[in-house]
């Protein structure tokens, strides 16, 4: 299983954003976003489309999540 927060949380970092910064940029509360990261809360493909436009990834994310559950990425 791939550790989809610490992606997040490594696209983030690299990026330079702060949490705060991803929250205000994607409208997720930076507490929602945490969990995220920490893992306490799965990433959804809503929070992951968010989180790619907002970091600028291609759809990176997102994809990471469709792969796993086995869906047909989405554009997006």
């Amino acid at each position: 299983m791939i550790d989809h927060g610490a992606r997040l949380r490594a696209l983030r970092l690299e990026r330079g954003l702060s949490l705060n910064e991803l929250a205000r940029l994607t409208n997720y509360s930076k507490g929602y976003l945490s969990k995220v990261e920490t893992g306490e809360k799965g990433l959804t493909p809503g929070v992951a489309r968010g989180c790619d436009r907002a970091l600028r990834t291609g759809g990176e994310l997102a994809g990471l999540v469709e792969r796993e559950s086995g869906a047909a990425p989405t554009a997006g």
